[in-house]
């Protein structure tokens, strides 16, 4: 565990902006969050869960990004994807409110929780989709990004959306920006509830410290891939994190300097 931290800091001594951008988009890594993080789509509390498990990527992605130098929160507003009519498909969009994610200063706002390949809603196409890092989306298809301030510029931003022709536009709102700190952190499970998190509670039992965890070994391995958990079912990944012996919170915590 000692090597690996050493190995992750070695190989990243100095991050620039540009560099987490890099690294964050790296197929690999969202490979690896999103294995761990996303779940099937169902019906949760009367409504379609499309099983994104936003605000476990954002404060997941936003530890991982203070353990990396920067000064990290999670933003919690809305988000809506709106894909114009195209090929005698209608307009359609998807929609999600509440919506979390994580952003840096001076590195943009970074989503890792979007899965736009498939949804529920119908006529939609796969936009090819990487992930949105430093408020760029790594895409193989072309896509528009709006940040409207007010709630109004948001809804009238939709709208507009829902008119081009053959495109696709995320338009993100923001509510609420919520500083890192080592409490949420201790109770990570109660601050997300989430559907993963149910999961969880339910397969392995309440543990307070699941998605520090996750940051750690998120951090060891930009500095030995190896240790990708990616070829473990995600239940039994989360089982092996749950086994190291480590005072998990207290080495994110010095790393990152949360307070």
């Amino acid at each position: 565990m000692q090597l690996a931290i050493w190995n992750a800091i070695q190989y990243f001594p100095y991050m620039t902006p540009k560099k987490l951008i890099a690294t964050l988009a790296r197929p690999s890594l969202v490979r690896e969050i999103h294995h761990l993080l996303w779940v099937e789509p169902r019906q949760n509390r009367g409504v379609l869960d499309e099983g994104w498990n936003c605000r476990d990527h954002a404060l997941v992605v936003a530890t991982l990004c203070q353990m990396l130098g920067f000064n990290a929160y999670t933003i919690h507003g809305a988000a809506s994807f709106v894909q114009g009519a195209t090929g005698g498909r209608p307009p359609v969009g998807l929609g999600q409110d509440p919506h979390a994610w994580a952003a840096v200063d001076g590195g943009g706002m970074h989503d890792l929780s979007v899965r736009l390949d498939r949804t529920a809603v119908p006529h939609w196409t796969d936009w090819q989709v990487l992930c949105i890092s430093g408020s760029v989306p790594h895409a193989k298809r072309k896509m528009r990004l709006h940040y409207p301030k007010t709630a109004l510029e948001y809804e009238d931003t939709v709208a507009a959306a829902s008119h081009r022709q053959a495109e696709r536009c995320a338009i993100y709102l923001a509510r609420e920006y919520e500083p890192l700190t080592k409490a949420a952190l201790s109770a990570s499970m109660a601050w997300s509830n989430s559907i993963l998190t149910d999961d969880l509670r339910d397969q392995i039992g309440e543990q307070p410290d699941f998605h520090a965890r996750f940051a750690l070994h998120l951090f060891e391995l930009l500095g030995d891939p190896a240790l990708s958990l990616t070829e473990l079912p995600p239940t039994e990944a989360w089982k092996d994190l749950t086994l190291r012996d480590i005072d998990v919170i207290g080495a994110v915590c010095r790393r990152g300097k949360i307070q």
